[in-house]
């Protein structure tokens, strides 16, 4: 198997550039390239894009 030929990275880039340039068409074959390197990275990806926040709290800290 050959490695891919765009990182997690670059694909999460170029959605950001898509937004950017509102180039609407191509997000949705990036975001499944994405979802075949990195399912949870796309999953989070799709959530940033339909407006949903997700926040992480480390309540084991000390203070």
């Amino acid at each position: 198997m050959s490695a891919p030929e765009f990182t997690p990275d670059q694909i999460e880039h170029g959605i950001a550039c898509a937004v950017k340039e509102r180039n609407f068409e191509v997000i949705p074959g990036l975001v499944k390239l994405l979802a075949v390197q990195d399912p949870e990275r796309a999953r989070r990806v799709l959530d940033e894009l339909e407006g949903k926040a997700t926040i992480s709290i480390d309540l084991g800290g000390s203070r």
